[in-house]
């Protein structure tokens, strides 16, 4: 289905990013993470609760990708990995009482 939607700016970039890394479109991308957010939440797998933890729900999975590590001051995105340990792996929260 063709349409036209408005992303924004650090969602496109990372979608964009993402399609050019697997030789997909970026509506091909688009659905697939839009599959997998939905998937994920009926299952209750996590929770976001704003604009910031999409951005960062993003990043992290990128970070898990390339082996990276996503370093933020949100407390509440140990609450989005705490049953998923390979990508809490990945997440370092500055500033937690860990």
């Amino acid at each position: 289905m063709r349409t036209t939607v408005n992303l924004d700016e650090d969602i496109f970039r990372i979608t964009r990013s993402l399609a050019e890394e697997t030789n997909s479109s970026l509506g091909a991308v688009l659905s697939l993470l839009v599959r997998k957010g939905l998937a994920a939440e009926a299952a209750g797998a996590f929770r976001v609760w704003g604009c910031r933890q999409v951005t960062d729900a993003c990043l992290l999975g990128l970070a898990v990708n390339k082996g990276g590590r996503l370093v933020t001051m949100d407390k509440k995105m140990e609450e989005l990995v705490k049953d998923d340990p390979v990508s809490a792996s990945h997440l370092l929260v500055i500033g937690s009482e860990a």
